[in-house]
């Protein structure tokens, strides 16, 4: 969702149970829930912050004699699943990102807000 677009429609709130709709399907995937939750708890960041600070569980390509097998570990999100992870909470209207050139910050919408209250009761 771009600044024109969230000013259009900035006070515009989910009914409750719209909101703990979307509560569930953020919780589904949970690199998407870590990457809401960096955006809700710290307003106005960058993709570069969200990269640096989310820690997720992905699988690692490590090589084992010739040939390369996937282990899971315990790492930073990688730029491309946090700009996927953030493109679909703008396309659910829970975030927008407010251009200062050359950086875009991302916040929560009030509906953010909303789901993220329904997220941690």
């Amino acid at each position: 969702m771009d600044f024109e677009f969230f000013n259009q429609f900035e006070e515009t709130q989910f009914v409750e149970h719209t909101a703990f709709m979307f509560a569930e399907i953020v919780k589904q995937d949970a690199t998407l829930h870590e990457v809401f939750s960096y955006i809700s708890k710290n307003s106005g960041v960058t993709i570069k912050e969200i990269v640096e600070n989310v820690v997720v569980t992905r699988p690692i390509k490590k090589l084992s004699g010739d040939k390369y097998i996937f282990e899971k570990s315990h790492t930073n999100i990688n730029r491309k699943a946090a700009e996927k992870c953030v493109d679909h909470l703008m396309f659910m209207s829970l975030c927008f990102e407010r251009p200062m050139k050359p950086y875009k910050f991302i916040s929560n919408t009030v509906r953010g807000n909303q789901v993220f209250q329904a997220l941690t009761t």
